[in-house]
């Protein structure tokens, strides 16, 4: 395993959401990127004074993500729409975890150049 690896307690924990709980309100600071492991959390936008349903996601699903890569607001309302567990990712853990990836990519890509090059030649 990679020493860059970071356990499930090191990035972030698992929390229990009672249902209708409010997770986060548009407008809210982004702190964490959730992963939905049990129960339904809706997502709604407020447009002119009205409430829009966006999205309805279960098990396996993610959320927050977009605040934390854009450096905003949380863009809409999350709520419990039953019981939930949910998986809460620190955002320096996130970022970390981003710039871990990129670089894996980056060195990949490097990789195939490497190989596509020597092909050639």
């Amino acid at each position: 395993m990679s020493k860059d690896v970071l356990s499930i307690g090191q990035i972030g924990q698992t929390v229990s959401v009672r249902q209708g709980e409010v997770i986060f309100r548009e407008g809210d600071p982004a702190r964490h990127m959730y992963v939905v492991r049990e129960g339904i959390v809706e997502i709604w936008l407020e447009l002119e004074e009205k409430r829009i349903p966006a999205a309805r996601l279960g098990p396996g699903d993610f959320f927050g993500e977009m605040s934390l890569l854009e450096a905003l607001p949380r863009s809409g309302t999350a709520i419990a729409a039953e019981a939930c567990t949910l998986f809460l990712l620190e955002e320096e853990a996130f970022h970390q975890q981003m710039a871990l990836s990129t670089r894996q990519m980056t060195e990949l890509a490097d990789r195939l150049t490497k190989i596509a090059d020597s092909l050639k030649a």
